[in-house]
């Protein structure tokens, strides 16, 4: 499934991964949060191996809107020599992501954020795989996943999972277009989501960017600010949860 395989190693200080602004408003702060409007590139993204192509990602979509939190959290006490493959096999845990909850600022409530989420084949299946549990973390593989997301419907996306040795990123890309009731909202690759997640000598660096590209619907990009930040949240609360 990978293309090939890195050996774990030794983790480095956080200040490999953060400028000395960010880390100095991470201490004041615990998080960092940016709206990012129009194409508008992000200002928190820690120092790794997928940054430029991230960017250029951004710059070919041109989003409508986006979000991005960065927050640095100590490893738990029950973290093992094997914590690498740990947190890897937690991002590729995917149907454990059905039924988390997220602050929905709109009806002011917590919601269910996936009724269903799982692994399949293709976007022509919808019979739930098994989630993949790596005995060694291949350097990239992808997945084809489906969701049903209580705010954008049932949709399949593409997740690719990179491993350079010291970061892990987990980028998700929607395969399927979205609709606002009978209104086209996102056009396949325009709902974008990318975790990334740092193991330091310190401690986990967490990264968060999600975005959109929201066709022709005046005034619903500035709704889907605090959606956006409070789904990341989310997936901030699962991954964290699970250590």
């Amino acid at each position: 499934m990978g293309t090939g395989l890195w050996s774990q190693e030794i983790h480095g200080n956080k200040s490999n991964f953060l400028s000395e602004t960010l880390q100095k408003q991470l201490s004041e702060s615990k998080e960092i949060f940016n709206i990012l409007h129009q194409g508008e590139l992000p200002k928190a993204m820690p120092f790794v191996s997928c940054q430029e192509q991230i960017i250029e990602d951004i710059k070919q979509l041109k989003p409508s809107i986006g979000v991005e939190i960065l927050t640095f959290f100590p490893y738990p006490e029950k973290s093992t020599d094997s914590e690498n493959l740990q947190l890897y096999n937690i991002l590729n845990n995917i149907s454990s992501l059905k039924d988390i909850e997220y602050y929905s600022a709109s009806r002011k409530r917590m919601r269910v954020f996936y009724h269903d989420a799982f692994m399949v084949e293709s976007e022509k299946s919808s019979l739930p795989l098994k989630d993949t549990q790596f005995t060694s973390i291949p350097q990239d593989h992808r997945i084809t996943a489906y969701f049903k997301d209580s705010s954008f419907g049932n949709y399949y996306s593409e997740i690719l999972y990179q491993y350079d040795g010291k970061t892990f990123n987990m980028r998700m890309e929607n395969l399927s277009q979205i609709w606002y009731f009978v209104l086209p909202l996102l056009e396949p690759g325009g709902m974008v989501s990318s975790v990334t997640i740092i193991p330091t000598e310190e401690g986990i660096i967490f990264y968060g960017l999600s975005y959109l590209k929201i066709l022709n619907l005046f005034g619903l990009a500035d709704d889907r600010i605090d959606s956006l930040y409070n789904r990341m949240k989310a997936i901030y609360t699962w991954f964290t949860g699970k250590l």
